[in-house]
């Protein structure tokens, strides 16, 4: 239609209604991709919402998680000290030996380190981390990613350390297995009093639990730290 009018305009030489089609034209163009770019963002700023709260799930869970595995590290740390102070001290105390075989059954083992990067990592390898509005947030992300990797470095050599005490701690011991979670420690403490090698493999331990627990407050620092840039960008998008 607009077209025909043009083509009959140019036969005619009515200029003015070629610039008035035109015009029509170009307007029709603009508001056309106006409204495209208006949805557009309506879809990015949906999108934004849902990363945004999945971060913040994300982040909420760990730190919970987090929370726990420093009490358990914590626990272990100072319970693996206090079977090192009995065995230099070559006396039980206020200490039942089936006591003492109960804390040295928690002797190994370790609280993992968690982060869920999850959606962090999606928003980074499908580039839709450019749909959070917030400079600050993305900087933050990448920021979290690099250092929670350097992070899990130090946690596993302190764990490789533990590992390595908790096979040396049971060349030393003899173990009664309840079922695949749990075991008992048969070796009465009379037995261990004088034993260097395992006075050595249980200091050890010790130190590579107050690693551990070290290493677990760290990445639960960086985490408090970014859910607060979080949630600060879900007041103020």
């Amino acid at each position: 239609m607009i077209l025909r009018r043009l083509a009959g305009a140019f036969r005619k030489q009515d200029w003015f209604t070629v610039a008035l089609e035109v015009l029509i034209v170009v307007v029709g163009i603009l508001i056309g991709l106006q409204v495209d770019d208006w949805n557009q963002q309506r879809k990015d700023r949906a999108e934004e919402i849902v990363y945004l709260d999945r971060l913040l799930r994300d982040v909420e869970s760990s730190l919970d998680i987090q929370r726990a595995s420093i009490e358990n590290a914590s626990s272990r740390h100072e319970n693996t000290r206090l079977l090192v102070s009995v065995i230099d001290a070559g006396d039980l105390g206020d200490m039942t030996n089936d006591e003492f075989s109960d804390r040295l059954s928690n002797a190994w083992g370790f609280p993992a380190m968690t982060l869920m990067t999850a959606t962090m990592d999606e928003l980074v390898a499908t580039g839709n981390i450019t749909l959070l509005r917030s400079t600050r947030l993305r900087e933050e992300i990448g920021q979290v990613l690099e250092q929670y990797e350097n992070m899990e470095r130090y946690y596993q050599n302190a764990v490789n350390v533990s590992l390595d005490a908790t096979s040396r701690l049971y060349q030393h011991t003899r173990r009664i297995w309840l079922d695949e979670n749990r075991v008992v420690i048969s070796t009465p403490f009379a037995e261990l009093i004088d034993n260097a090698s395992f006075r050595a493999a249980l200091d050890q331990q010790a130190h590579a639990f107050g690693a551990i627990r070290d290493d677990l407050r760290e990445v639960h620092a960086l985490t408090q730290k970014y859910h607060e840039v979080l949630k600060n960008t879900g007041d103020n998008p």
